[in-house]
């Protein structure tokens, strides 16, 4: 592999991230011998590696993710609920109009690590996948929604639509995955349209924004990465006027 010194620090960099942010904890020895005593499933996991592209197409970072094999999970023993927030391509391309006739400043947002915010309810236990791994047969018990787990998209949700309520946010009625915030009057509005991990944020309210950003960035590992530039793995392009 000619690129082994990349995926090699992706993954240093993935079990540090899990670990500050205490998504697992290590079992002991005696912890695993009693959970296999009491045939308690322990799960397989695997080190997901992916070359992120950008707008040209080219690679611009290795990303290592270790993931729970979700498809061992069994409903209402391991997981509850599963229904992701995934914005339909006819709703990402209508508030892009909307916000284009409208003149609204539209932005990027990434949460790095969006599913590990959101805390585990249940019981899981998982083998920590090969090239995470620090030890020999390493068991870890999931602390918060490791990816690959059948119940993160679920759990991510949730947080989110929590924080986007709470900072006044309703949702629409057009779409789950949309969330609207007016002023008394309707004339300033900020637009969030969430795709799983990813969002898209529309408005004429940048003092408000601003607070929502800061809001957000008390809770989240969250950043503006700018006008809306690559999306969906679609590229987007703005004019000097503002189109």
């Amino acid at each position: 592999m000619p690129d082994w010194k990349e995926w090699l620090a992706s993954a240093i960099a993935e079990r540090r991230n899990l670990k500050t942010r205490k998504s697992f904890r290590i079992l002991s020895r005696r912890e695993v011998k009693r959970l296999l005593k009491k045939k308690v499933k322990i799960h397989t996991g695997r080190n997901v590696l992916k070359k992120k592209i950008n707008a040209l197409g080219n690679p611009y970072k290795h990303k290592s993710r270790a993931t729970l094999r979700g498809f061992s999970e069994v409903e209402r023993f391991d997981f509850h609920e599963t229904f992701a927030a995934v914005a339909s391509s006819a709703i990402v391309r209508l508030i892009i109009a909307l916000a284009t006739g409208a003149g609204l400043t539209m932005h990027q947002l990434d949460v790095v690590g969006a599913y590990l915010n959101a805390h585990m309810a249940e019981e899981l236990y998982m083998w920590a996948p090969e090239g995470i791994a620090k030890y020999e047969n390493e068991c870890w018990q999931i602390l918060s929604s490791v990816y690959g787990t059948r119940q993160a998209g679920a759990d991510w949700k949730e947080l989110f639509v929590k924080l986007l309520k709470e900072f006044g946010f309703v949702a629409a009625n057009l779409d789950e995955t949309l969330f609207v915030l007016k002023d008394e009057a309707g004339d300033r509005v900020i637009i969030v349209v969430l795709y799983v991990d990813d969002a898209i944020v529309a408005e004429n309210w940048p003092s408000r924004y601003n607070k929502f950003l800061q809001f957000m960035q008390k809770k989240l590992e969250i950043t503006d990465e700018g006008a809306l530039h690559w999306y969906l793995s679609v590229s987007y392009q703005h004019s000097k006027d503002g189109t």
